[in-house]
């Protein structure tokens, strides 16, 4: 049976879940941390007209046992990156690869500043030869950009050093007021809207959420200093931080360490052993060390 093609709708949030956290592949680019924390934070966080992001960019293929492939975005056209996820090796055919192609470079491409051209980015495993041949022939271009995944492994639990007066909370007593505060100050965000406030209300209610691994770290006065949320799934021994991040103007006290060695503590209650985190020196300073690297295809369109 060919699979059939459907545009991504709020109703199959569910199903898509499932069949992302069902993929037997380790450390994939796209994973259910990324798609709840997208779908939960991008849509309200960026604003801009962007709400059914999701429903416009982002398609699936089925056939009569469920869910063949996916193309996902993360919400919309403006980050310039776009996965495909197959249930099996087997499924990614001659015929289904160029339809999936299509659907990307006509619904998650990105308008040229001339607006002459469209053009997108596809991540993709660099072990993906059977893919990366098909894009090769197809006209993409190979970027020198990587994506790789860090991975720490637990050791023996460790002590959270604070300066003095600091403290951690978690989601179970700090309002997404706090965390929204904290992220917009960690990454320099514009200040104009609500910093993010009902996206990180949003991320509350997806599945994977857990308020206890939702930490904000506070300085003496009470303020917001530095956040991190930690993922876990009873599909995996392997913990997930996204995000973390520490303000502007507390920067090199400690506090982001502090926060990573807080949650794998809280974290080892799940049974993890190990966490993902982030590709920028800081991670490789505290141990975390690459397990993967994915690639980045460029498409442009002629005309």
């Amino acid at each position: 049976m060919k699979p059939i093609f459907s545009f991504y709708t709020s109703a199959d949030f569910g199903r898509v879940s499932q069949f992302i956290r069902q993929l037997k592949v380790a450390y994939l680019p796209y994973d259910g941390v990324r798609f709840q924390f997208t779908l939960g934070l991008h849509i309200d966080f960026v604003g801009n007209g962007l709400e059914g992001g999701f429903e416009r960019t982002c398609g699936i293929w089925e056939d009569r046992q469920g869910i063949v492939a996916l193309v996902m975005t993360e919400g919309g056209t403006q980050w310039e990156e776009t996965f495909f996820l197959f249930r099996s090796d087997e499924d990614k055919s001659t015929e289904l690869l160029p339809r999936m192609c299509e659907f990307a470079e006509r619904f998650t491409s990105r308008v040229s500043a001339d607006q002459q051209q469209n053009q997108y980015r596809l991540c993709l495993p660099s072990s993906d030869l059977v893919i990366a041949n098909f894009l090769r022939k197809r006209g993409y271009q190979r970027t020198t950009d990587k994506e790789r995944t860090l991975i720490k492994p637990y050791s023996d639990p460790e002590e959270v050093i604070l300066p003095e007066g600091f403290t951690i909370h978690d989601g179970r007593t700090v309002t997404p007021f706090y965390t929204a505060l904290a992220h917009n100050h960690s990454f320099r965000y514009n200040q104009e809207n609500d910093g993010g406030q009902r996206g990180f209300e949003k991320i509350r209610q997806m599945p994977d959420y857990r308020p206890e691994l939702d930490l904000v770290v506070f300085d003496p006065e009470g303020q917001p200093a530095g956040l991190a949320n930690f993922w876990v799934s009873d599909k995996t021994d392997i913990a997930v931080l996204e995000p973390l991040g520490v303000v502007w103007w507390y920067r090199r006290l400690g506090l982001g360490k502090a926060l990573i060695t807080e949650g794998i503590n809280r974290t080892r209650v799940h049974g993890c052993t190990q966490l993902i985190g982030g590709d920028q020196p800081f991670y490789w300073a505290l141990g975390f060390e690459p397990q993967r690297t994915d690639d980045y295809w460029a498409w442009t369109s002629s005309s």
